[in-house]
């Protein structure tokens, strides 16, 4: 189904040469920006040499200095999706191809490793792509590297967290979920589908394998509150999909959070809320995910 019409994207800004300005918040955070801020300046905004990427069709490959905040599982690839380090806004790099799925090779780092959430990433791009509601969307340059910049903390998430009232529209579910589809045509006016929320806890629930299925492929579900609503959805986060889909503990209790909520591309009707990643504050303190 066709998206159902061109969504609203008034004030949202391009990543042509400006002086960018620190997000609120973030210039009084300890100057942990500061050598990004510098990089963004010489290397995207004034096209250096360096950054001058001979890309498809003749277009300038601009490298962009964002933190990682979801590599979920789509399909047969990823999606990745970040906040750029110099305006706060997020980008949700994609493929040329009809799902827009990000290739193990498309993502990896020089060294053939893969993104992690919390890493700070310089990834080409080649032009704004908005998809109706996904306004974050950006067509990547598939024949230029990533490249690590460093990791962020959990003092640099606090910078970064959103307050939206709702996770965009509520009232619609599916069998077994709460809050975790929207009708396509209730997505006209909806401005983004990338949130960063913050929870006091969250229970993974697996559901009991049935005789014959594929483990593999049955779905792990993320139960949380926020801003005093119940949500029920699936988690795509593969760091926590497939460790506790196979555990035999179904349900599995986890402390303070932080949650990249994605509003997934239409799907038999519906917009679907995935956990596109899942961030705890006790794993990061711990050293877990460094």
């Amino acid at each position: 189904m066709p998206c159902p019409a061109p969504c609203p994207l008034s004030g949202r800004q391009d990543l042509s040469p400006s002086t960018p300005a620190l997000p609120p918040g973030l210039a009084d955070r300890g100057g942990w920006l500061s050598d990004t801020r510098r990089f963004v300046l010489v290397h995207c905004v004034t096209f250096s040499d360096a950054a001058k990427a001979s890309a498809p069709g003749g277009r300038m490959t601009q490298f962009q200095r964002l933190v990682c905040l979801a590599n979920s599982r789509k399909g047969g690839g990823r999606c990745v999706a970040g906040v750029l380090v110099d305006s706060g806004e997020w980008v949700r790099p994609v493929s040329a191809r009809i799902n827009h799925e990000i290739s193990r090779q498309e993502r990896q780092y020089k060294d053939g490793s893969d993104p992690r959430v919390l890493d700070i990433i310089d990834v080409p791009l080649l032009h704004h792509q908005p998809s109706c509601y996904q306004s974050e969307n950006w067509l990547l340059d598939p024949r230029s590297h990533w490249q690590r910049a460093g990791r962020a903390e959990w003092s640099q998430l606090l910078t970064m967290e959103q307050h939206p009232d709702s996770l965009w529209i509520n009232g619609h579910s599916t069998p077994g979920r709460l809050n975790d589809r929207i009708p396509i045509e209730e997505t006209e006016t909806l401005p983004d589908s990338l949130k960063l929320i913050r929870v006091s806890r969250i229970t993974l629930r697996a559901p009991t394998p049935r005789a014959g299925s594929d483990d593999a492929k049955r779905p792990l579900d993320a139960v949380f509150r926020h801003a005093g609503r119940l949500y029920i959805m699936r988690v795509t986060d593969p760091e926590y999909e497939q460790p506790h889909v196979n555990n035999p503990r179904r349900v599995h209790e986890l402390g303070e959070s932080f949650v990249t909520v994605s509003l997934g591309e239409e799907f038999k009707g519906y917009a679907y809320k995935l956990a596109a990643s899942i961030t705890e504050r006790a794993r990061i303190e711990a050293g877990s995910k460094t």
